[in-house]
């Protein structure tokens, strides 16, 4: 089994490349299977696998949770970038 491939799955994820990660997954999944098919994976695979799935899990939320932030700032700073009903914006006075 590749055993960097661990390594650069977290990496993909904590840089946001989540296509690319789950391009990783796929290779690390299948890497699983064919040690399953033959007999060769170690007793600690299933658990390192789950430890693995948990982090990107939480990491994935985190990420998601950053973004929804970010998009809510933005949607809040987009009322004080509108103009004013009416086109130009008036200043009342009195003297």
């Amino acid at each position: 089994m590749n055993e960097d491939l661990p390594a650069r799955i977290r990496h993909a994820v904590a840089s946001g490349l989540f296509a690319q990660a789950g391009d990783l997954w796929n290779e690390y999944a299948g890497e699983y299977a064919d040690e399953l098919r033959a007999g060769t994976a170690p007793p600690s695979r299933h658990a390192d696998m789950h430890e693995l799935v948990e982090w990107c899990r939480v990491a994935t939320l985190a990420a998601r949770a950053h973004a929804q932030d970010r998009w809510n700032a933005l949607a809040a700073s987009e009322k004080y970038l509108q103009p004013a009903p009416g086109g130009l914006s008036r200043i009342a006075t009195s003297f």
